[in-house]
């Protein structure tokens, strides 16, 4: 086997052994020579390919900001409830995905994550701003109001904290914490939005 494929290799078997240990243990339990033994990869293949534990989390912060964002993507976004109805299943189904499994919980929500990971997760919550507008403008036409990715990634932020609060307090995201994480990113992005947007007209309508 070609030296690069194994440490390609080695690599994803120290990510893939991360999520399973932070499946079990909190972030503050680990280091770099835990996910080793359970990766099978020499300690000194580990520090090759990363510095210390912190720099192995945030490449697994990286790997489920990408899932997320081929989840938030993907999913039916149904206009009959309007543009309120598709940030509302967005947040459903990214609530979905993270709360799915205990590393995505931690890594993305949890109180123990180092601060340059929660600054990572801010640059990708931008991302998802975008990609959540673009989804609105499948089916509507969206204003061009004054900071409209910034507010959009406000919102985010909005819902996000109230997942952060639901864990302090719950092992699991509750349904209630959902339904607020909704209530609130709409109501702030309604201060801005109109609740009406126009229908993007399809091609076979304009023919």
């Amino acid at each position: 086997m070609r030296t690069q494929e194994r440490g390609r290799i080695r690599r994803q078997k120290l990510l893939d052994a991360a999520e399973s240990l932070l499946d079990q243990f909190s972030l503050d339990e680990l280091n770099l020579g835990d996910v080793a033994r359970a990766a099978d990869v020499p300690k000194a293949s580990a520090y090759w390919f990363f510095k210390d534990i912190f720099d192995l989390y945030s490449e697994l912060s990286t790997r489920i900001a990408d899932e997320l964002d081929t989840v938030l993507s993907k999913f039916d976004a149904d206009p009959a409830a309007g543009w309120r109805g598709i940030v509302s299943e967005a947040l459903m189904q990214g609530a979905a995905f993270l709360d799915d499994r205990s590393f995505r919980r931690q890594l993305i929500w949890g109180s123990k994550v180092p601060l340059e990971l929660k600054r990572s997760d801010r640059n990708n919550d931008r991302k998802i701003a975008r990609i959540i507008i673009a989804r609105i403008e499948e089916h509507f036409v969206v204003p061009e109001i004054p900071r409209r990715e910034e507010i959009f990634y406000q919102a985010i932020e909005i819902a996000d904290l109230m997942f952060c609060l639901c864990l302090l307090d719950h092992p699991r995201l509750t349904d209630q914490a959902l339904t607020d994480a909704q209530t609130a990113a709409i109501a702030y992005l309604s201060v801005y939005l109109p609740l009406e947007m126009p229908r993007v007209r399809s091609l076979a309508t304009v023919k």
